[in-house]
């Protein structure tokens, strides 16, 4: 099975009053990809990378993708999104 490559992407998304970011379109390498619908989102942690953050399982330009928002940690107020290179 091939590792996925993860992808640091520039997203632009909808921050709600709930506190609820929904992702509207994905910007890799100065190209703008509409994200279709987001199918599920889930509260993640990785062992590996010793970071928490959000899975965004979402159509993405017609194709299923996952993208990812990495939690800002205490010592940073940044919050980076990834997606799975396909």
């Amino acid at each position: 099975m091939n590792e996925a490559i993860f992808v640091e992407a520039n997203v632009i998304a909808v921050h709600r009053t709930d506190g609820t970011v929904v992702p509207e379109r994905v910007i890799i390498d100065d190209i703008i990809y509409p994200v279709d619908k987001v199918l599920r989102v889930t509260p993640i942690s990785t062992t590996k990378r010793g970071g928490e953050g959000l899975r965004y399982d979402a159509v993405i330009d017609g194709k299923p993708n996952v993208l990812y928002l990495e939690d800002a940690s205490s010592y940073t107020t940044v919050r980076r999104w990834f997606v799975v290179e396909r």
